[in-house]
């Protein structure tokens, strides 16, 4: 991937702190260079990818199968949620109704 401001280079680098300035997180060399960035939080995109697959691993977002466990789950809970509220409502107007007669 190429840098926007520089198009003849390649991204080198994550720009991982906090910033509110007019470069991007994606930099090139020479971003480092003219914003005068922290190299201490430049983190070079090879240990980036490293990071990010860590964090992957740490929240079993990389598992599909784990996702999908998840998934059937959260219907499954809905569903059951739903069916219990709808035997509520049954009830209640069942006995709305035995009221008003």
């Amino acid at each position: 991937m190429n840098c926007t401001y520089h198009i003849r280079n390649q991204i080198s680098c994550i720009y991982i702190a906090p910033h509110k300035c007019l470069c991007q997180r994606k930099l090139c060399a020479q971003c480092l260079q003219e914003h005068e960035i922290d190299v201490k939080h430049a983190v070079p995109i090879n240990i980036f990818k490293k990071m990010v697959l860590n964090k992957l691993k740490e929240y079993k977002l990389d598992e599909t199968s784990e996702l999908n466990k998840q998934r059937m789950n959260v219907k499954s809970m809905l569903s059951q949620t739903q069916s219990m509220l709808k035997k509520i409502w049954e009830n209640y107007k069942n006995r709305l109704n035995k009221f008003m007669i």
